[in-house]
């Protein structure tokens, strides 16, 4: 770990890191009240390593306590990998994208008509 604002693995803890965050947000001030108020969705890699321990096998509620993550979300997050591997039939990630984009393209194309 090269600054104390490092994860074990390398990656900038931005929560901790205020040269990252600070200038972004316009001041400490502006940051506290949007890190106090705003719910703050996990980053997809933090979901995907999370889903990756419970594929290993570790258990949804002892890997949801140790994580801060509710039991519910991480249920959602490993339901969401197996139908993106196909283990579940469903809309994957990938085509609920492509189906929004495709929606879009239709009311578009209604508007110009």
């Amino acid at each position: 770990m090269g600054s104390n604002h490092e994860t074990a693995d390398g990656f900038v803890d931005i929560v901790t890191c205020p040269t990252v965050l600070l200038p972004i947000f316009g001041g400490q001030q502006a940051f506290n009240e949007w890190l106090f108020t705003m719910p703050r969705p996990f980053p997809a890699e933090f979901r995907l390593r999370v889903v990756a321990l419970v594929r290993a096998g570790k258990t949804i509620t002892r890997t949801a306590e140790e994580l801060g993550v509710s039991q519910a979300a991480l249920h959602g997050w490993v339901r969401q990998d197996k139908i993106d591997r196909g283990e579940i039939p469903a809309a994957s990630t990938k085509g609920n994208a492509e189906l929004k984009k495709a929606m879009r393209r239709i009311r578009e194309l209604e508007m110009e008509v």
